[in-house]
């Protein structure tokens, strides 16, 4: 039984990183794709608050989403080496998260619905 436990954390720091890289991924991504849709939008006749609107929500969203899967590595990583600094990154990960993702859903919420379908589409 104590010879897996080398093998269980070499495949848990495995897939902690595999995580990380996604979330990384996922936050290059929509950076990208929100900063092309947002230079596209220029040469349309979409208003400003809308166009500005468009790329906070979107890059917000893709914000989130790869911090939700940092985290989830950070949460690995805690379990694997159980030190005061890996417990201080994941306390700090979790406040970024939680922070940007009440940010997100205020300025969500302080868009009006007809605003919101204008976003959308």
């Amino acid at each position: 039984m104590i010879a897996y436990v080398p093998q269980i954390t070499y495949l848990l720091a495995l897939i902690k990183e595999i995580l990380e890289l996604i979330g990384i991924i996922i936050i290059i991504i929509g950076a990208l794709i929100s900063t092309f849709n947002y230079f596209k939008d220029l040469f349309t006749q979409i208003p400003y608050d809308v166009r500005t609107n468009r790329i906070r929500i979107r890059l917000g969203q893709s914000i989130v989403s790869g911090l939700e899967l940092i985290v989830a590595a950070d949460v690995i990583s805690t379990t694997i080496d159980q030190t005061y600094q890996t417990l201080g990154i994941l306390i700090l990960t979790i406040i970024i998260r939680i922070a940007l993702g009440y940010f997100l859903g205020r300025d969500i919420n302080s868009i009006s619905p007809a605003e919101l379908k204008k976003i959308e589409g």
